[in-house]
């Protein structure tokens, strides 16, 4: 039987939901995440959303209810999902990922005026092009990403999943020089994997479960 570090918590019932045979999926948090104190009194025609974590900070602020007659920007579909639970209408780009987004603003160019929530550590890419045309938006760090130390022997393992690049710095810093095979839950954790390692395969969809079927698959098709 295989083992797959799942460097994230995910609950047994989703590791028996995969059903995959012959994969023993070992689930250890090397994030968490922490709401920081923000304000947010311009209320602005578009929010935008990266993750799932900004929706839960509004939520734990209060701010939710602010966003009644805004109309929600969401990547990936549990984003939306959050936003969804409190009434929003949302807007999600074809790919999710920051490339998707920057795309979906060049075909929609009335989008303008936006409110974007974010984690502390981001890539520049959105905000590089929203500069870049000249839009009118704000920045609001609603969450930050800290480190947990885990202690294990990586080699106790036939691969590594990762679901976010924050997690990926934060294996690599403890655990330098690994190598194993690694799965990325989509283009932007794979990018920040290839300053580790050269042995990457990708999701074919930006889920846990697909994430875990990357790894299943990729045992299999070696026998």
């Amino acid at each position: 039987m295989k083992r797959l570090l799942f460097t994230r918590e995910i609950t047994p019932l989703q590791i028996s939901n995969f059903n995959l045979p012959d994969l023993k999926i070992d689930p250890k948090a090397f994030i968490r995440v922490e709401f920081v104190d923000f304000n947010y009194s311009k209320e602005t025609k578009y929010a935008l959303f990266t993750s799932k974590n900004a929706v839960k900070a509004l939520v734990d602020n209060s701010y939710i209810k602010l966003l009644t007659n805004t109309i929600c920007i969401a990547v990936g579909d549990k984003t939306a999902k959050e936003l969804h639970k409190y009434g929003l209408k949302t807007i999600t780009p074809k790919n999710s990922c920051a490339e998707g987004l920057v795309e979906l603003f060049k075909e929609h160019p009335h989008i303008n005026g936006i409110s974007y929530f974010c984690g502390e550590k981001r890539r520049s890419l959105i905000e590089d092009f929203f500069d870049s045309f000249k839009y009118d938006y704000h920045s609001i760090v609603v969450y930050k990403t800290v480190e947990v130390e885990v202690l294990l022997d990586p080699y106790n393992y036939d691969g590594i999943a990762f679901a976010s690049p924050s997690a990926v710095s934060a294996f690599f810093r403890q655990y330098p020089g690994v190598k194993l095979p690694c799965f990325a839950i989509g283009d932007t954790t794979a990018d920040a994997l290839k300053y580790y390692t050269d042995s990457i395969m990708v999701a074919q969809k930006p889920s846990i479960k697909h994430l875990a079927l990357c790894a299943y698959d990729f045992f299999e098709n070696k026998h």
